[in-house]
């Protein structure tokens, strides 16, 4: 017998092994060259734990006596044996594990008799010898009471059909004439019929024999792991045990991919999780280099779109073709900086044709989740394209390069819907610019970001915010006053009126940046009063009419100046008021 790497644990050695939730479990000592596996760090010894139909290896240190015991024999084990027969499966382990003592025993003393005793009959046998207390199983004795009870059962059986048989020939003998002819003739009819049926019963015994053993060798190929167990420990199977191993470790791969929710009748095409895998193959590494070249070609054809060279359908076409090459692609924060792709993938989600659209989104939105997710974080709240890129985007877009990244990243928050419907005589590009050159000399990154932030919610505050801006009832300098706090801003200036006659003197006003008086919008208003002075000053006793019918929304007051104003000859809005107390202004028909 070869020795393990332990000289106190020889290989086909029985130990008992300890972990952490089961009893002390028996095992039996491997030899490590034999299991090919490397041993853990601190594990000396390898062990094959049962029962045989959840056969499993184990690695242990012999030096550990916490984790590791020789079996002593079921004498001196008892309570181990005991403590472990409450777990269904260690309760089998220890039956096989003294079936096989049992046969190592009757195999070491060279008595091995002609019907060796099955392993439910060894077990018993152990089982009974350690409540006794004996010490040994005359195994001769037991086998020759075993003979001899089923010789006498033969012979009683043998003897009561000898008697009916001889009791049957000689009432036929008695019978005479012609009823002994017929008894012949039926006798020799019922023997060829018993041959006949003993020759069809043969064949078949023939036939079943020939499928056992074909499927015994199936079951052999398919149940390895239960015959090395079995063969290890010296323990007999029969072909039933095999079929029904065979059979519970069916049921075990059928509940496991249950739990694991994969259907055994499922296709790649039903299946999620092949797609996501196909998918995650075939991506790769892009080079700075094939970035930079796929994003000047997009920008090429971003620019024959605005420039109105091409239209979405025409280049769509060159458009899909470069985005089929960055969606197999993985890229990083440093490329994503460098190259400026995230960018011009961005301007790529509007004005375009629908599959344009989705693919775009798609990669950004696979690019955004592969990131890190301090990066996320940092691109949520501050903005994708000031961090992906550090140039503005392409010419079309920034119109000449005059929009930086604060300018471009406003005028990506309008909608087309927004800009639509702003007066004619705005323009959402110069509005940009101006309050791009607002915020980088008057603000920090953190305010920028937070004006940013703002502009691009798309709940209601920035809907309101995006457009009052367009409407002329907030200006940059409004939005730089109150950074900290826009959501009040918004809703305080949404019942303001527009100021028809306004000149912001300081540098923030919206005159120095070239896009005309920020009166231009509203100049289709006139004051409908009969004021010598053709433009008289809202809230002044001039031209205007005094009410108390309203009460002041801001503080209460009751007194309150009243003017209206008509965009055609025949269509009035309704009046706006402007309290004397507060000198606040609403409009009478949003109350």
């Amino acid at each position: 017998m070869s020795t393990s790497t332990s000289t106190n644990y020889p290989v086909n050695s029985w130990v008992w092994l300890k972990q952490i939730g089961y009893p002390w479990w028996p095992a039996m000592v491997l030899d490590p060259a034999q299991v090919e596996s490397d041993l853990p760090e601190g594990s000396d010894i390898v062990l094959l734990c049962g029962p045989s139909t959840a056969a499993t290896l184990a690695f242990a240190s012999s030096t550990d006596v916490q984790q590791l015991r020789p079996y002593n024999g079921a004498t001196q084990d008892a309570e181990l044996i005991e403590a472990g027969r409450s777990d269904e499966s260690c309760a089998a382990a220890i039956e096989e594990m003294m079936a096989a003592v049992a046969n190592s025993d009757v195999v070491s003393g060279e008595e091995v008799p002609h019907d060796a005793p099955s392993a439910s009959t060894a077990a018993a046998a152990e089982a009974n010898h350690a409540v006794n207390g004996k010490d040994n199983v005359d195994w001769d004795a037991l086998v020759a009471e075993t003979e001899a009870a089923m010789a006498e059962q033969r012979n009683v059986v043998s003897e009561k059909k000898n008697k009916k048989d001889k009791k049957h020939k000689k009432e036929k003998g008695d019978r005479g004439g012609h009823d002994g002819l017929d008894g012949d003739r039926k006798t020799g009819k019922e023997k060829s019929s018993r041959r006949r049926h003993r020759h069809r019963r043969d064949e078949a015994n023939l036939e079943e024999g020939a499928a056992d053993s074909g499927s015994d060798d199936d079951d052999d190929e398919s149940g390895n792991d239960e015959d090395v167990f079995q063969r290890r420990i010296g323990a007999s199977s029969s072909r039933s045990a095999m079929k029904k191993a065979k059979h519970q470790r069916q049921s075990t791969l059928e509940e496991y991919d249950l739990r694991s929710g994969t259907l055994s009748g499922s296709t790649p095409r039903n299946d999620p999780a092949y797609y996501y895998r196909k998918v995650r193959s075939a991506r790769r590494s892009a080079s700075s280099v094939e970035l930079r070249t796929c994003t000047q070609e997009l920008r090429v054809f971003i620019s024959r779109f605005l420039n109105g060279a091409a239209t979405a359908i025409e280049v769509e076409s060159d458009i899909l073709s470069t985005l089929r090459q960055l969606a197999n692609v993985d890229v990083t924060v440093a490329q994503l900086q460098e190259t400026g792709v995230g960018v011009a993938i961005g301007s790529l989600l509007r004005s375009f044709t629908p599959p344009v659209v989705q693919l775009a989104q798609a990669i950004l939105n696979y690019w955004f989740h592969s990131l890190p997710q301090k990066i996320q974080q940092q691109l949520s709240a501050e903005n994708e394209v000031d961090r992906c890129s550090m140039e503005t985007c392409s010419d079309g877009v920034a119109a000449g390069n005059e929009l930086g990244r604060i300018g471009v990243s406003l005028f990506g928050c309008f909608t087309e819907e927004e800009i639509n419907d702003a007066p004619a005589s705005v323009d959402a590009m110069a509005l940009c610019r101006t309050l791009e050159d607002v915020l980088e000399r008057h603000c920090d990154a953190d305010a920028q970001m937070t004006v940013l932030s703002a502009f691009g919610d798309t709940g209601d505050t920035g809907k309101a915010l995006r457009r009052l801006v367009l409407e002329g009832k907030i200006y940059a300098q409004d939005i730089i006053t109150h950074t900290g706090n826009i959501p009040l801003l918004v809703r305080t200036r949404q019942r303001r009126p527009p100021n028809i006659h306004v000149t912001l003197n300081s540098p923030t006003s919206m005159e120095g940046s070239g896009m005309g008086s920020p009166t231009s919008p509203f100049d289709v208003f006139s004051p409908k009063d009969d004021a010598s002075n053709s433009s008289p000053v809202f809230g002044s006793p001039s031209g205007r009419t005094t009410t108390a019918l309203y009460t002041c929304p801001h503080c209460g007051a009751n007194d309150a100046y009243q003017s209206s104003y008509s965009v055609q000859a025949h269509d009035n809005l309704p009046d706006i008021l402007r309290c004397k107390k507060c000198e606040q202004t609403w409009n009478m028909a949003e109350q």
